[in-house]
């Protein structure tokens, strides 16, 4: 009842997989490394109550190296002010459109 769930996209590069992004309110306030934790500590428990596959927590562009950029990679969060629209035959969500991308820099500098 505390979770917000503020954007269901599409992923720009990867057919069949949904970037969904949440919020949780209320006391006690808890970070997105806690809540990512806790996430994969019942994992499981999400994917048979959901009927889902939950391929990765937190969405991380640079996870793989050299993948997307030959030496340093960060993620950029880019947030857009054109909302985003899922239909769900019956149902449809309006969420903010987010998306992260790998840039060839090192976020250290």
């Amino acid at each position: 009842e505390n979770v917000d769930v503020f954007s269901v996209m599409n992923h720009p590069r990867l057919s069949m997989t949904t970037d969904v992004r949440f919020s949780v309110h209320g006391s006690p306030y808890f970070k997105p490394v806690k809540l990512n934790g806790l996430l994969l500590q019942h994992r499981e428990d999400f994917e048979r109550e959901l009927k889902i596959n939950i391929t990765m927590v937190g969405i991380d562009e640079c996870l793989y190296e050299n993948v997307n950029c030959e030496g340093s990679c960060s993620n950029s969060l880019e947030i857009s002010s054109l909302p985003y629209m899922v239909n769900g035959n019956r149902t449809a969500l309006v969420g903010v459109r987010v998306n992260v991308e790998a840039e060839c820099t090192c976020a250290a500098r």
